[in-house]
């Protein structure tokens, strides 16, 4: 650690730009922008280019029409023009080229792109050859499709080649630089999809990704994002370079898909972006990166705080039959929103007004809805729904108010591709039961790992930091009742220790979900073990964070990857699950991130 960051400091002042050096952000005009008058949505596919020939294949529904095809090809090398395509030699035209790069003057990172035409529905499959690169990237199908169950809205995508390491000057590092989506403003809030391909990370680096969305008039896009900046958000961690079947982004060795669903205030008009290669932490370097791409889904309109009578409908993505949900329900009409259905009738209402209306997050089989929070008519929300019912009433007003959620269901359409889609609780990237994930990918743990992270010391003492979420516990049970907690991996337990109820400092911490959550944490020395436990509850469902901190010995020895099993048991309630952990590259340092973790 001592002498890691001068070589790495020599190794900046060692390869300085050269004058004639380049990148190319994605500062300019969108490459595309398609939409304004019908629902609108993007389909994509990748494939790593390490080992040639290569394959991908992508899908168009029936109900959806090709109306932009593209086939993106990135790497780093000299360049290459010509590659060849479903056995048919192609031209490659150069859409962006960035270098020379500080390192070798005979490497650039390039980003190159041919137009498929007209591709009807059905799946289409394209084995790419012949790219001849130092790193081949990968090469990856962007399809704009119209959709009858979209908002009506746009699609924008930008182009470039933007490299970027920590330890490079300008205008290669240390982040790319930080580019933005313009738009009109809406005086509804909305949700956008943002996708980015990139290319030429590894898994043992570090990264992250940097969103904001907001006013120009009020706070125009920054220079940088990188440490919240303005109140941008972290969207990603460390998961670059990182297969998806472990929970990261990486679609094949140095191709890189990152998607994430934006939030975007009323009267916004852009949404910037930056990915950052941070300092060196604990010895670990950041990741050396090139974005090639960057794509938005942007709905025209939103919903608004409260609607008027009469009935109004968005869907963000549905399956067959009727799917809808509101997030903020309307007056005395009837209102309803769907982010993600299935097969039949699916609806959910974050908040409601009198009249009727309804909500559905996920959807499945039959007909599914939940309420967090309604008015003097009907409202109902469903946070995961399938086949059957069960049902909750969480509040209301002087009308009857309802809420249910049906667990088991049909299975959702890409169930198995390891992408995790709105109508899916987990995708591993197969349909097998007992691995965490079940075949129609919902979760079976009862409880559900955020961010599990175990140090390895030489003098055998481990350091552990573990967040999990615990749904539905009962608040009166802490500081009451102890907390026994376990973990184990094959057959071997890690940790067993039990903090006893006289152990937790206890206050209350009321929440509009909670009334009578408390926020309980416990500090002391248990068996052989140093145990910190913070349970803090969530402010919009009925769920408290665990946060659990061990210094301890834990393990016989080191492992590639294991199947770690926690248990917390709080009086007689267990929690149970269980994670596929990795090591990094040198053994010493074992990591989970759940795939939708934002921090």
């Amino acid at each position: 650690m001592n002498t890691l960051l001068p070589i790495l400091l020599v190794a900046a002042l060692a390869f300085p730009a050269s004058a004639g050096a380049a990148d190319v952000p994605l500062t300019g005009a969108p490459a595309t922008d398609y939409g304004g008058d019908v629902g609108v949505g993007v389909i994509t596919a990748g494939v790593g280019l390490r080992t040639q020939p290569a394959t991908l294949s992508v899908s168009i529904p029936r109900d959806k029409q090709a109306v932009l095809a593209f086939l993106y090809v990135t790497g780093r090398g000299s360049g290459d023009e010509r590659i060849t395509l479903n056995g048919v030699p192609q031209d490659l035209p150069l859409v962006a080229q960035a270098g020379p790069l500080p390192f070798d003057e005979s490497q650039s990172t390039e980003t190159r792109r041919i137009a498929l035409g007209e591709l009807a529905p059905g799946t289409h499959t394209f084995t790419v050859d012949g790219y001849d690169q130092r790193v081949p990237g990968g090469a990856y199908v962007v399809i704009v499709v119209t959709d009858p169950d979209a908002p009506v809205g746009r699609v924008k995508i930008l182009e470039g080649s933007d490299y970027a390491y920590q330890g490079f000057p300008p205008p290669f590092g240390p982040n790319t630089e930080t580019a933005a989506f313009t738009f009109a403003p809406s005086t509804e809030r909305r949700t956008a999809r943002l996708i980015l391909f990139l290319h030429d990370m590894q898994s043992d680096r570090t990264d992250a990704v940097w969103v904001l969305a907001a006013a120009s008039a009020a706070t125009p896009v920054p220079a940088s994002l990188v440490g919240g900046r303005e109140d941008a958000e972290r969207v990603e961690r460390n998961r670059l370079g990182v297969p998806v079947r472990d929970g990261g982004f990486s679609l094949g060795s140095e191709l890189d898909r990152f998607a994430t669903d934006v939030a975007i205030p009323a009267g916004a008009d852009y949404v910037s972006f930056q990915v950052e290669s941070p300092k060196i932490r604990s010895g670990v370097a950041g990741d050396s990166l090139a974005l090639s791409t960057a794509i938005l889904v942007l709905p025209t309109s939103g919903s608004d705080d409260g609607g008027g009578g009469g009935t109004t409908t968005t869907t963000l993505g549905g399956g067959g039959g009727t799917t809808s949900t509101t997030l903020n329900g309307g007056g005395g009409g009837s209102t309803s929103t769907t982010l993600g259905g299935g097969g039949g009738s699916t609806s959910t209402t974050l908040g409601g007004g009198g009249g009727t209306t309804s909500t559905t997050l996920r959807g499945g089989g039959g007909t599914t809805s939940t309420t967090l929070g309604g008015g003097s008519g009907t409202t109902s929300t469903t946070l995961g729904g399938g086949g059957g019912s069960t049902s909750t009433t969480l509040g209301g007003g002087g009308g009857p108010t309802t809420t249910s959620t049906t667990l088991p269901g049909a299975l959702p359409p890409n169930c198995g591709d390891g992408v995790l889609n709105l109508d899916e609780e987990c995708d591993d990237g197969n349909r097998t039961d007992g691995d965490g994930c079940d075949a129609a990918c919902a979760a079976e743990d009862t409880a559900e790992t955020w961010e599990l992270g175990l140090r390895v010391r030489p003098e055998g003492v481990e350091r552990l930091d573990y967040r999990t979420l615990l749904l539905d516990v009962p608040s009166a049970l802490l500081g009451s009742a102890p907390v026994h907690i376990t973990l184990s991996s094959r057959g071997f337990q890690m940790l067993d220790a039990e903090l006893p109820a006289s152990s937790f400092r206890v206050k209350p911490h009321p929440t509009l979900a909670q009334p009578d959550a408390r926020v309980a944490k416990a500090e002391g020395k248990f068996g052989i073990w140093h145990i910190k436990l913070a349970l803090k509850p969530l402010t919009g469902i009925r769920a408290y964070n665990a946060r659990l901190r061990v210094r301890g010995e834990m393990l016989p020895g080191m492992f590639g990857f294991l199947y770690l099993t926690a248990d917390i048991r709080i009086g007689d309630v267990v929690y149970t699950a269980t994670d596929r952990i990795r090591a990094n590259r040198n053994g010493k340092f074992l990591r989970y991130i759940h795939p939708v973790l934002t921090e």
